[in-house]
């Protein structure tokens, strides 16, 4: 999976300004950057240019050189850390809730799961062979964005607090969702819609989620590619509409995220005869200059 924008964009600046580490020599610089077969030439001025050379590399080799250099895999490794908690190849959102709340909480995340995201219900997703506390913290660490649904009582639970408290600490997507009650403290300056006539509906609250995350920069790019894929298992010609509508909402495409499209069209009539669906990403690929349906390969 794709590297969150604000994570790459860490990594690179860390890399690219690695000279002033004093652990690193430029004889050390020049061994890491060789070993992984880039080219490291010098800009205008005489410095060498870490940034040309970083601007080339995939995710995975930004990630391991990350890893090399800080010498810190456990903070390196938060995105493979958790395997057992984590739904692979979704988008990770973790759903904060009070325990009157949980079924409700896991109707919403069974849905999200339609569209390619992991709603981690701490209720339910926990492993029963790990200690739950850690496993909670490696949830709370590995998280890709956040979400709270404020029901009245929300404000009453130490481990609601704790988990606001870690999204608002990593600076993670975060979003609170009224039913019947405001948030408190830090997390009262951030937007939150009410949602009170959607507390029984998980399709409404999931497609809210849903257009919320297609809005955040952050994650756009993740989320475009787990929503493509999520296409092709489109249940709904509504269903269809959304996904498409929150892909053209992301406005970022990977190569395999547009052959996900053309598969999506070409083998599920949800989205083929799906109206909303066509015209939002008929108009999306017009205006990229692209032919619509994309290729199925």
């Amino acid at each position: 999976m794709a590297l969150p924008r604000a994570q790459r964009i860490e990594y690179k600046r860390f890399l690219a300004n690695i000279s002033d580490h004093p652990d690193w020599s430029l004889q050390d610089i020049r061994i890491l950057f060789d070993d992984f077969g880039l080219d490291v030439e010098y800009d205008p001025v005489g410095r060498l240019d870490y940034v040309d050379a970083l601007s080339r590399v995939s995710d995975e080799t930004l990630e391991e050189m990350y890893r090399i250099a800080t010498g810190t895999p456990e903070q390196a490794r938060e995105m493979e850390k958790s395997s057992d908690v984590w739904r692979d190849g979704q988008l990770r959102l973790f759903i904060s809730h009070i325990s009157t709340e949980k079924s409700f909480t896991m109707k919403v995340s069974e849905e999200l799961r339609t569209y390619g995201i992991h709603g981690f219900v701490a209720h339910e997703h926990l492993p029963t062979e790990k200690n739950w506390g850690e496993s909670l913290q490696d949830a709370l660490r590995s998280m890709h964005a956040f979400i709270a649904f404020i029901h009245p009582e929300f404000e009453k639970s130490v481990y609601c607090a704790q988990e606001v408290g870690w999204a608002l600490g990593r600076n993670v997507p975060s979003r609170f969702l009224r039913f019947g009650e405001l948030p408190s403290g830090f997390a009262a300056q951030l937007q939150s819609p009410d949602m009170i006539k959607s507390s029984t509906n998980q399709y409404a609250v999931a497609k809210s989620i849903v257009d919320w995350l297609a809005g955040r920069e952050e994650i756009r790019e993740q989320l475009s590619s787990v929503l493509s894929k999520a296409l092709i298992k489109a249940y709904s010609f509504d269903h269809a509409g959304t996904i498409a509508e929150a892909i053209v909402k992301c406005s970022s495409l990977s190569a395999q995220s547009i052959v996900d499209i053309g598969v999506a069209h070409a083998k599920n009539n949800q989205v083929s005869q799906s109206n909303s669906a066509n015209r939002a990403l008929k108009k999306y690929f017009d205006s990229l200059g692209e032919g619509y349906p994309p290729a199925p390969f």
